[in-house]
């Protein structure tokens, strides 16, 4: 096997290192036999003896990612650790949103989902050491905040494929590398302690690392082990109105007039939920490597990975449901696209004095537990083997596997009727206004209302086996290389869905056990929004709330005195074993799917004129197979709830349903790279991608709402064909120092197979659901241009400055009234980067802003409401500095959301508002040593 030399300079020292590598073109994709991915970043001729400068901190990690970038075939962009144990930021998605072309989706304040050219999380394939990795969402989103960046040596974002790289990213293949203990020259340790302070929460969060790597001499055996963790705790405040229903008719009562009038066509909130959520984030990382050398010639790799993240979160709100009681508004008032802006809903004084209002406003106090307790592991063995001087061939093999057990956790409604009328106002401000008409702070009023357990259990396997080979050719003209391999995956992801809930208090008659409520003080909500809404209600503990209400104590005031009410309410409980969490069989799936795939891939290179070019043409063939499995359970009827808009489902015995699809995908792809100069690169590229559909799209599962008005179903489609797309790229790029770089890149993409949801209007059992299912029946376009500029200066300062532009043919539409809408959700037109850095001596200083346009996020937001969700646009300023105290040991800051910005939702035009959310500002301090 080849072995290089190269230098290490500490960039704030003098001191200069030398050591023997195994072969390393890039922190990012560390071991170029490792994967073919890997391979793809080797350059066309290799030498022996190379000495390279490496340095760390913030110039070094962007001298190894412009020469990853530079040495690479295709259009790609990389990341570098800034040294052993350290990440650019301390979440890897806040990292990749630096590069041009990429967004990201926060969950809690933090990085979590990707999006590449506008296209989201579920268009993008991300691998981790080259392999596909478990994960613990519905669909194939990768979800970065499960691992921890310490533990990360560098990521890679393939924009135009190469035949041998694992298809499915119309967006991007995206490769995450953890490190190597052949990275490192004899024994390495490195770590970490920090504190995080949450704004919001106004606590203080532990969290640390430790990275210990050795090798022999010889480097023949190595081994390296790392581990990582990370206890925050954090607070979001929010609003949200449950999506904005439509009204073909409804009737409103005047009160200076005294009478009923019709209202038609008009929009009106679902409701309006003010809520605090309290999260614990706890992860656990740990990853180890060996790596063998047993004869000169082989090198083993043994790795794995293992995270524990444990996301706890519990909601307190207050909300006013809009959709109770017989839909009487009071005194509406309504602007030019028949938004109803503000209204009265009836209070118990309104609806006694008038004959023909029957219902009342309902206000809510809710609990409801959620979170993403998830564990994840993963483990491969990789064999790289230099036949001769001409031929390598490696073999990998791995598996992974994720779990998340959320499922069946309560959600909990105890409330009242307003007594004067209540109130509600969009108004000009930042929020809704709300008055209740009744106070929200009295515990006599409470009464006992609605308990249900709901959520998914996930579970996620993945086997993966693969052969890629490399024959490098002599005296054949142009022709330099070929590989060609073989891919074999199996994964099967699986889902338990808890939808349950027994009716034994539904509505508002019930006497509630005063004792058990504690007061929530939310006086400081959202202080820098305007909006005048009820900042006190109440909540309770959960567990000794359920042990009341399966008491005789809570039945006999269920029943309200009532022997028949009494006993209905025991049977009911004894039947369900009180208020046990129930799976919801139909909701649930199994999906398996097979993939076999094999590629041949071939390399030209040679001079056009005095202008050195490299080019590939190659074709991957990948044969997939699904096997979907689920429960059906036909709606015989429904019963009516007194007192409440929820109806009781009468379902059929349960049937297992199994599905079958096979396909086949030809992909051709070629890329062109043309030196126009020593530092001027021209790249060409054409391809034909896939992303497979979604594993809830694929699933033969079915969701029902049973609410009056808004009764709907929704459910998979076994039968669906993967996206494809057609792919031209082109870039220009102008090293012109050493971590200096200007670039432009265009691309378009031709989409078919696009999938939309069509939903038509379904008789069943005398009332008429919206039934929802996705089908292949789209196609689109999607042209962009990405700009790139970085520079430093020798007087310490540097920038980093990039802005992408992405339109789409496929825009959602407000004139289009049909059933189906299509667009491409998370596309946004416009997003930039601003970095500025100082780094100099002991000081290294890094200011980042980064900014996207408002996007599409759902064309539909799941409910019969049917409608889309738009994320306005959002800015975020973050921040990091170091100094080091000497060369193996630094103090660190970091501050994330610097200007508290705050993130808003809205459905078809912006005053209608569907969420607000608002996490505050989140601090680091810590100390790093090595040795």
């Amino acid at each position: 096997m080849n072995t290089q030399y190269f230098s290490t300079l500490n960039f704030n020292s003098t001191q200069l290192k030398t050591s023997k590598i195994a072969i390393a073109l890039g922190l990012a994709l560390s071991l170029p036999t490792y994967s073919v991915l890997a391979q793809e970043s080797e350059t066309s001729s290799q030498v022996n003896d190379v000495e390279t400068i490496q340095v760390t901190g913030i110039r070094g990690s962007l001298l190894r990612s412009m020469d990853t970038k530079r040495s690479t075939l295709a259009v790609s962009d990389a990341i570098s650790a800034e040294d052993i144990g350290k990440f650019p930021d301390t979440n890897i998605a806040e990292s990749l949103q630096r590069i041009t072309g990429v967004s990201i989706d926060r969950s809690g304040g933090e990085g979590q989902f990707i999006t590449v050219r506008g296209f989201g999380p579920q268009f993008n394939t991300v691998l981790v050491n080259g392999r596909i990795m478990a994960t613990e969402n519905d669909g194939r989103e990768f979800s970065f905040d499960v691992i921890s960046s310490d533990i990360i040596n560098g990521a890679q974002v393939f924009k135009s494929p190469t035949a041998n790289m694992q298809e499915g990213g119309i967006g991007a293949t995206v490769n995450l590398t953890t490190a190597r203990p052949f990275d490192y020259d004899g024994l390495v340790v490195a770590g970490s302690v920090e504190g995080t302070y949450d704004t919001l929460d106004e606590d203080y969060s532990p969290g640390g690392s430790v990275i210990v790597s050795h090798s022999n001499s010889d480097r023949t055996l190595g081994a390296l082990a790392s581990i990582s963790y990370s206890d925050r705790s954090s607070l979001r405040e929010g609003v949200t109105t449950e999506g904005w229903n439509n009204y073909a008719e409804t009737t409103a009562y005047m009160t200076d007039t005294q009478e009923f009038v019709t209202l038609k066509d008009v929009h009106i909130p679902g409701s309006y939920r003010i809520r605090q959520v309290e999260e614990n984030r706890e992860r656990l990382n740990a990853a180890v490597a060996v790596q063998w050398v047993p004869v000169e010639n082989v090198e083993l790799t043994l790795d794995g990975l293992y995270s524990d993240y444990d996301v706890e979160s519990v909601t307190s709100a207050f909300q006013p449901f809009f959709g109770s009681g017989d839909f009487i508004w009071v005194n509406p008032v309504l602007d030019e696209n028949n938004t109803m802006i503000a209204f009265e809903r009836p209070g118990s004084v309104l609806a006694n004095a008038v004959d023909g209002i029957d219902g009342t406003q309902k206000n809510d106090n809710i609990y409801n537990e959620n979170g993403r307790p998830t564990d994840t592991w993963a483990v491969g063995f990789n064999v790289d083997w230099q036949v001769n001087e001409k031929f390598d061939v490696a073999f990998d093999l791995s598996h992974s596997k994720a779990e998340s057990d959320p499922g069946g956790k309560p959600f909990l409604s105890k409330g009242y009727e307003s007594v004067e009328n209540a109130y509600f106002e969009l108004g000009s401000g930042d929020l809704p206004s709300y008055d209740a008409g009744v106070s929200t702070t009295d515990p006599s009023l409470v009464k006992s209302h609605f308990v249900g357990r709901f959520g998914s259990d996930i579970e996620d396997e993945v086997t993966e086996f693969r052969i890629d080979s490399n024959y490098e050719f002599d005296n054949a003209g142009p022709l330099s290389s070929m590989k060609f391999g073989v891919y074999a995956g199996d994964r099967e992801k699986s889902r338990v869905a808890y939808e349950s809930y027994l009716c034994a208090y539904c509505g508002y008659f019930s006497d509630f056990n005063d004792e058990l409520l504690s007061p929530v003080d939310a006086s400081g909500f959202a202080d820098d929004a305007s909006g005048d809404f009820p900042k006190h209600w109440f909540k309770y503990d959960v567990d000794a709330t359920l042990a009341w209400l399966e008491s005789e104590d809570g039945i006999t005031a269920g029943g309200q005195n009532d022997a028949e009410t009494i006993q209905t309410i025991r049977d009911g409980l004894e039947a369900s074993n009180g208020f046990a969490e129930v799976p919801n069989d139909q909701a649930g799936y199994s999906v398996k799917e097979e993939v076999v795939s094999a590629y041949l891939d071939t390399y030209f290179s040679g001079d056009m004129g005095e202008l050195p070019w490299e080019f590939n043409v190659g074709m991957r063939l990948t044969r997939t197979k699904t096997i979907s499995k689920g429960i059906n359970q036909e709606i015989l009827g429904v019963e009516n709830v007194v007192g409440d808009s929820l109806q009781q489902l009468i379902l059929s015995d349960p049937m297992p349903v199994k599905y079958t699809h096979e396909y086949t995908n030809i992909l051709p792809s070629a890329n062109f790279r043309l030196d126009l100069q020593d530092d001027l690169i021209m790249r060409l590229g054409y391809s034909e991608t896939i992303t497979r559909p979604t594993m809830t799209s694929l699933a033969p599962s079915t969701s029902i709402n049973p609410r009056v008005g808004s009764e709907a179903i929704s459910g998979g489609n076994p039968n669906l064909e993967a996206f494809e797309s057609t792919n031209y790229d082109m870039t220009l790029e102008w090293y012109f120092s050493d971590v200096s770089l200007l670039a432009a890149a265009l691309f378009h993409k031709e989409i078919e197979n696009f999938v939309s949801t069509t939903t038509r209007d379904t008789e069943i059992a005398g009332i008429t659901f919206k039934d929802s299912r996705p089908n292949n029946q789209e196609e689109a376009t999607a042209t962009g241009i990405e700009l790139a500029f970085t520079h430093s200066w020798d007087n310490g300062f540097g920038t980093q400055l990039n802005y992408t532009y992405v339109d789409s043919s496929a825009d959602y539409s407000l004139d289009n009234t049909t059933d189906t809408q299509f667009a491409i959700e998370g596309l946004s037109p416009n997003s930039y980067n601003i970095i500025g850095f100082y780094e100099k001596d002991a000081i290294s200083v890094r200011l980042a802003y980064n900014w996207r346009d408002e996007f599409l996020k759902a064309i539909s937001d799941g409910s019969a409401k049917g409608n889309p969700i738009t994320r306005e646009d959002y800015g975020q300023l973050d921040l990091s500095a170091s100094y080091e105290l000497s060369e193996n040991l630094s103090l660190y800051a970091e501050g994330i959301n610097v200007l508290e910005e705050d993130i808003r939702e809205y459905t078809n035009y912006q005053n209608r508002l569907t969420s607000y959310e608002y996490t505050g500002a989140r601090y680091t301090v810590g100390i790093r040593g090595k040795l």
